[in-house]
């Protein structure tokens, strides 16, 4: 097998049509995942006009950390998306050795048809391979309602943030119920090897936030902890997708569980901020998904006072004691003094 050559990456922001990035990094002219044994990179396409219409929707989502989090569709434009060619190699890039290159389409080419391209910055999934990607329903190119695969996608360094990035509404499913991604395929084996990606300077370049990125994944690993718990308690878990109209975007909560009928908000710490951010949310989801009940998901014990103020507007309270977690129902005490 020959090496993979590593070519740097092009600056932040720079334009360019597809014919000239494939002479640069390799690739094909069509799939969105564009993939070469020739380079180490995957170049990642992303269309908010043109994607919609063969089932592909992607853009950066909410989340309460105020990092950037871009959700890729995977490749696949009709039935369940599942993990082979592009989708296999993009989640798992790391053990592979490549890069991921992430590319917007922001017009056309001299008034053809041919679009073109604007280089948003290099990407990677998490290390952690239960927070590269969530399960999702949407709709294929025919309208038909299916199961597919949504990349989390973030920032390896500086990105350009000098265009729309937002995730765009769509005709999918307004409340749909989401797996959670507990079970992820292996890759093959492949040699690994580390690429430094070259540092562009460009005009609205966002600086990336590491603390975000930590509270995100805190909070993320949590959710799967508590998940994989209530499944092997034969519970039915999943999560909740909910389109409000007029709105820009979707809400997603943390957990639903079917077998209760209890609908979870996660929080990576415990302070006031968090735990009334956790109450307002669940209130907020509840107009729409009308759930038996509804708890915050917490890594430890908050102070009483705090357990009192969720339990004054009905919400339980659930939180991680080593491996374990502790359940205090909003009918119970939490022995204020």
């Amino acid at each position: 097998m020959s090496k993979r050559t590593s070519p740097p990456a092009p600056e932040l922001g720079s334009t360019a049509i597809r014919s000239e990035l494939n002479a640069l990094y390799g690739g094909g002219a069509i799939n969105g995942i564009a993939t070469t044994p020739k380079t180490d990179v995957i170049m990642l396409f992303s269309d908010p006009i043109k994607g919609e219409k063969s089932g592909y929707i992607d853009g950066a989502i909410n989340n309460p950390h105020e990092e950037l989090i871009f959700e890729y569709s995977g490749d696949g434009q009709t039935g369940d998306q599942t993990f082979v060619r592009g989708n296999k190699y993009v989640l798992h890039h790391r053990e592979y050795g490549l890069r991921l290159f992430l590319f917007r389409a922001v017009g056309y080419h001299n008034g053809t048809a041919t679009r073109t391209h604007c280089f948003i910055g290099e990407f990677e999934l998490d290390p952690e391979e239960e927070l590269r990607f969530r399960y999702a329903r949407s709709k294929d190119k025919d309208g038909i309602p299916r199961t597919s695969i949504a990349f989390l996608l973030h920032p390896v360094g500086d990105y350009y943030n000098g265009i729309d990035l937002t995730k765009p509404d769509s005709e999918g499913l307004d409340t749909a119920d989401i797996p959670l991604p507990l079970t992820i395929p292996g890759p093959d084996k492949a040699e690994v090897k580390n690429s430094p990606v070259e540092q562009a300077n460009a005009h609205k370049v966002h600086r990336r936030s590491p603390g975000a990125t930590v509270a995100y994944r805190n909070e993320t690993l949590l959710v799967h902890r508590f998940g994989r718990q209530l499944e092997q308690k034969d519970h039915e878990v999943g999560s909740k997708i909910i389109k409000i109209p007029g709105a820009n975007g979707t809400l997603r909560a943390d957990i639903f569980d079917a077998t209760e009928d209890t609908l979870y908000e996660a929080k990576s710490g415990t302070s006031r901020k968090h735990v009334r951010e956790a109450v307002i949310q669940l209130l907020d989801y509840q107009r729409t998904v009308h759930a038996e009940r509804l708890c915050i998901l917490l890594p430890s014990r908050p102070i009483d006072d705090l357990i009192d103020l969720a339990h004054q507007v009905g919400v339980d309270v659930v939180y991680e004691d080593d491996n374990s977690f502790e359940r205090i129902n909003s009918g119970q005490s939490p022995n204020i003094t």
